[in-house]
């Protein structure tokens, strides 16, 4: 979805976007992914990187379910499962690894969605709002 509705639209260099190989087993997809963003967080100021993320219909924000409470040993990716979507095992960044992003960009379907995961208890999006982060809602999309 990220890929039609932005990447495949402009200009982004491949190298210049970081995404987790989901057709990798589970642990070696995380593994993999974790260790490609420590080095990018070592290579790259964080200035300089954007987070693109969606928000589902329940409040889910870059697959991080609510009620959503990071423990302070969580590493930089971790996986989440879900029954409430038709892909039940998911790969995320933290809230930590997301708030490091020099700026988030919430890509929705209508500012609704928004609005609405403001409004869930323990959601993380709550986490994320503030100067850095844009919401931009493209009406009749399928974003997120």
């Amino acid at each position: 979805m990220l890929h039609e509705t932005l990447i495949d639209r402009v200009p982004i260099p491949a190298a210049n976007v970081h995404l987790p190989n989901t057709d990798l087993p589970l642990r070696i997809c995380i593994d993999n992914y974790a260790a490609e963003i420590r080095t990018l967080a070592m290579n790259v100021d964080s200035d300089a990187s954007i987070n693109v993320l969606g928000i589902g219909p329940d409040g889910h924000t870059a697959s991080l379910f609510p009620p959503y409470v990071e423990s302070e040993e969580a590493l930089e990716v971790v996986g989440t499962q879900t029954e409430l979507f038709p892909v039940h095992q998911r790969v995320s960044l933290t809230l930590r690894s997301i708030q490091h992003a020099g700026q988030l960009v919430f890509l929705l379907p209508t500012e609704e969605r928004l609005t609405h995961a403001l409004e869930v208890h323990d959601g993380p999006v709550q986490q994320l709002m503030g100067p850095k982060t844009d919401v931009i809602a493209i009406e009749g999309s399928d974003a997120a």
